[in-house]
């Protein structure tokens, strides 16, 4: 069986860029600096990707198509990954395949 658990980490080429992209200022401490770490989630995902996902009705409606729990927000983001709000768009690490 699989586990909710997430981890959110960086890129050391986006951590060592001297000005990289700006993803949200939610990842700056109070001094303006890159936060790096962050505490594993289970189910939930950190605030700024949850934030991607659909809610309500819509939610339901695309978890059972996708047959994912609602609340599992990781597989949520996977299977909705190029179809974000913003022009964002969430990509296999190391050229693993998108879920069927």
């Amino acid at each position: 069986m699989g586990s909710d658990r997430a981890l959110s980490a960086f890129t050391e080429t986006y951590i060592q860029n001297a000005q990289p992209p700006v993803l949200s200022l939610g990842f700056k401490d109070a001094f303006g600096e890159l936060i790096t770490e962050f505490a594993p989630t289970q189910t939930k995902l950190l605030p700024w990707f949850s934030n991607l996902l659909p809610e309500g009705h819509l939610r339901k409606y695309l978890a059972e198509r996708a047959r994912v729990g609602q609340a599992r927000e990781y597989f949520l983001l996977w299977v909705l990954g190029r179809d974000l709000p913003g022009a964002i768009t969430v990509e296999p690490a190391d050229s693993e395949a998108w879920p069927p």
